[in-house]
C-alpha cells in the first residue's frame, strides 16, 4: 500500500507542468546613463531612479559649479531634451527654482520626465539673528555713494566664498507680499578662517524699495538661511 502511493505521488510531480512567465518589457523612453562632465579630473555620474523618475548627481560644492553640462545616454531610438552635452547655466539659482527636467521620448511617441537633483553637500548656514549692534551708519564714500547710507553686518559659520568665481554671500529681503528686493551692495567677507564670518549690506533707499516689513533671507551658493526676525524700513520725510 506505501509502495503504490509513493508511486502515484511521483507520477504527479512527473506529470506537473512548468509555465514560463516572461518578465515585463523595459520602457524605451529611459535614461541609462548621466554624468557631468564639466569638472575637473573624471566625469560625475548621476544616480537614476526609474521608479521616481529623478536623476541625482552629487557635485561637491566646492567645485563652485554655476553651469552644468552632461552627457546622457537614453534608450534606443530614443531622444532627450536638454539634450547630451546641453550647457545648464545659472545652477546657483536653480538650487532654490525649480528642477531642470529632462524629457525623454521614445519611438513610439511615448514620454517620459526624470527630474535632476543636484546635491552639493554643502554644509547648511549658520547665521547670527538681528540685534541693535548689527546696525552702523558709515559715511557716503565713492565706493557706496548712496543716500541712504547705513549698514547691516550679517555674521555667522559655514559660508563659503571664491572671489574669483564670484561665489559669495548674498542677502534677499522679502516683503509681506512675497515680493523679493535685493540691496544695493555688499562688502567682501571678512574671515579668519575662510568660513566663518561676517560682511556687511548696504541697505536699500525709496527709489529701490518701498517702505515696509521685511524678512532677511541670506544665500550662499546652494543653500539659504531666513532670520526669524524681521527688519522695517522706513525713510525720513523731507
Amino acid at each position: 500500500m506505501k509502495i503504490k502511493l509513493v508511486v502515484l505521488l511521483l507520477m504527479a510531480v512527473a506529470c506537473t507542468k512548468t509555465e514560463t512567465i516572461n518578465p515585463p518589457a523595459l520602457a524605451t523612453n529611459r535614461v541609462l546613463e548621466y554624468k557631468v562632465t564639466n569638472v575637473s579630473g573624471d566625469p560625475i555620474y548621476g544616480v537614476i531612479n526609474d521608479a521616481d523618475k529623478t536623476i541625482t548627481a552629487y557635485v561637491p560644492y566646492y567645485y563652485y559649479l554655476t553651469s552644468l553640462q552632461a552627457e546622457i545616454k537614453v534608450s534606443d531610438g530614443a531622444s532627450v531634451t536638454p539634450g547630451s552635452n546641453s550647457l545648464i547655466t545659472g545652477l546657483d539659482s536653480l538650487f532654490f527654482a525649480e528642477n531642470v527636467q529632462y524629457k525623454v521620448t521614445a519611438k513610439d511617441g511615448s514620454v517620459a520626465s526624470y527630474k535632476l537633483i543636484v546635491e552639493t553637500q554643502q554644509p547648511a548656514l549658520s547665521v547670527n539673528e538681528i540685534t541693535e549692534d548689527s546696525w552702523t551708519t558709515s559715511s557716503v564714500s565713492d565706493t557706496y555713494p548712496y543716500d541712504r547710507p547705513m549698514t547691516y553686518t550679517i555674521s555667522g559659520k559655514n559660508f563659503i566664498v571664491n572671489s574669483s568665481l564670484t561665489v559669495k554671500p548674498q542677502v534677499v529681503f522679502i516683503g509681506t507680499d512675497g515680493k523679493e528686493y535685493k540691496p544695493v551692495g555688499t562688502t567682501d567677507f571678512n574671515t579668519s578662517n575662510g568660513v566663518d564670518g561676517s560682511f556687511s549690506v548696504y541697505m536699500p533707499y525709496a527709489a529701490t524699495i518701498p517702505e515696509g516689513t521685511y524678512k532677511v533671507k541670506v544665500v550662499n551658493y546652494s543653500r539659504a538661511f531666513l532670520l526669524e526676525k524681521t527688519i522695517q524700513i522706513l525713510y525720513p520725510v523731507n
